[in-house]
């Protein structure tokens, strides 16, 4: 696949060449208009574009009046931003007191998410241990139990082993007189 070559820039005529604010300010004293130095400041009704619409933008082109409008309003908008206002700052503190709170809100909803895991896996791990301990617990139970029985048992034994060594003493002896007699 062949891609296709670039055009090469074609001259254009020095008519249709683009017209730079530097051009602008070159052109004809007569044409020129002084802006104050407070233009765009909203706080002086006489400085507002439309005060001078009159004898400017009626002799430039809509592309030349797109970029003046846009550098007026850049202008307007410095001269807006440009000046502190003490309400306007401290609604500027507020929002960063604010964000700051914030911040500090999710780090410890993230340090309670933490310690809200760590609680429960301390009662997993106890739960499992309280497990064992009842499973012990209850082996304890049956172990006892079982003593018990190999007690009771034990004493019948004992006490069966006791009638069995009297029955047998009763024996010797008989054996002992049919003997001796």
């Amino acid at each position: 696949m062949k891609r296709a070559a670039p055009e090469e820039p074609q001259d254009k005529n020095p008519e249709e060449a683009e017209v730079t604010s530097n051009d602008k300010a070159e052109a004809s004293a007569k044409d020129a208009v002084g802006f104050p130095t407070n233009f765009g400041d909203p706080s002086n009704l006489f400085s507002t574009p439309k005060a001078y619409s009159h004898k400017f933008f009626n002799k430039l082109t809509e592309m030349e009046k797109w970029d003046l409008e846009q550098d007026l309003l850049n202008s307007m908008l410095n001269n807006a931003w440009g000046k502190a206002d003490v309400e306007s700052s401290e609604i500027q503190n507020h929002k960063k007191e604010i964000g700051e709170f914030l911040d500090q809100l999710l780090v410890k909803r993230k340090e309670s998410k933490d310690k809200i895991a760590d609680v429960e896996r301390q009662l997993a791990e106890a739960q499992g241990a309280s497990s064992s301990l009842a499973t012990a617990s209850s082996e304890l139970e049956n172990m006892r139990s079982s003593y018990k029985d190999l007690e009771t048992k034990l004493t019948e034994a004992e006490e069966k082993r006791e009638f069995a060594e009297k029955q047998l003493a009763e024996k010797k002896s008989e054996l002992i007189r049919e003997n001796a007699d």
